[in-house]
């Protein structure tokens, strides 16, 4: 397809051979699969039904079998993806981005991830209900399940590293302790104020040990003021934990 031609250099066809579970699938090959949904998700007219029709033009014009036009078979098999494809993928890209990030993207040296969460509704089905329950005081079959998001972006490149997820009831603690992998010696991490509740102490808890394995934590701020103190730091909820911080930078 022609987004194919235009990632070449950035996604190995042997990548995705490699992780595709349908070598003797005739219509939609994982391979086939993975490049119409990118050109699914990436156009204007997202429709199944003109997806199918870029892949039956791409066929004709390869002398391969053509599939029907229904959009039942690229559905089907568009929610068989493998999940180890989509990982390995990404996890490709994010080792291109690193490698060609130029250093005058990292600030002061460092480089700077930033962990932020969010949450989005799940299909209204029992097997989600199961795993994702409503929130609280939501009354049952009223509304959808919800899914607590938690992902790890480089601010140097905007690459996202990875995800965690869990249902509203584990902690946002859960997300991190998942994602801190993702951190290596020298890191800055920026975390949302809202993390671990916006409590100061909870913040200092695994901040301080970040820091010891090399990683610098950007404490949690919320509604910011400068003090009228001439030479004064910002301060805010959460700001003695600024001073610790400058120094770790300091003394590099």
């Amino acid at each position: 397809m022609d987004i194919q031609q235009q990632f070449i250099d950035e996604i190995d066809p042997e990548l995705l051979e490699s992780h595709s579970t349908t070598q003797r699938v005739r219509d939609y090959p994982d391979p086939l699969t993975f490049w119409a949904f990118l050109s699914q998700v990436t156009s204007e007219d997202s429709s199944c039904a003109r997806t199918v029709s870029r892949v039956q033009a791409w066929c004709r014009q390869n002398e391969v079998p053509v599939p029907a036009s229904g959009t039942g078979s690229y559905c089907d098999a568009r929610q068989s993806l493998p999940v180890e494809m989509l990982q390995a993928v990404n996890t490709s890209l994010c080792r291109q981005l690193d490698v060609n990030l130029p250093t005058s993207n990292l600030w002061r040296g460092h480089s700077v991830k930033a962990e932020d969460g969010t949450t989005a509704q799940m299909p209204d089905t029992q097997p989600n209900r199961e795993a994702y329950p409503y929130p609280s005081g939501q009354a049952d079959g009223c509304g959808h399940p919800v899914i607590r998001l938690g992902g790890l972006i480089d601010l140097g490149h905007g690459g996202l590293q990875d995800f965690a997820h869990s249902n509203l009831q584990t902690s946002e603690l859960r997300a991190h302790d998942q994602l801190e992998v993702y951190l290596e010696h020298g890191d800055i991490l920026v975390q949302p104020s809202q993390s671990q509740g916006g409590n100061a102490q909870g913040f200092g808890a695994m901040g301080w040990m970040l820091i010891a394995g090399g990683v610098l934590v950007a404490p949690p701020v919320q509604s910011p003021r400068v003090n009228n103190r001439p030479n004064s730091a910002i301060t805010s909820r959460g700001s003695e934990h600024f001073q610790p911080f400058e120094n770790t930078l300091q003394s590099e």
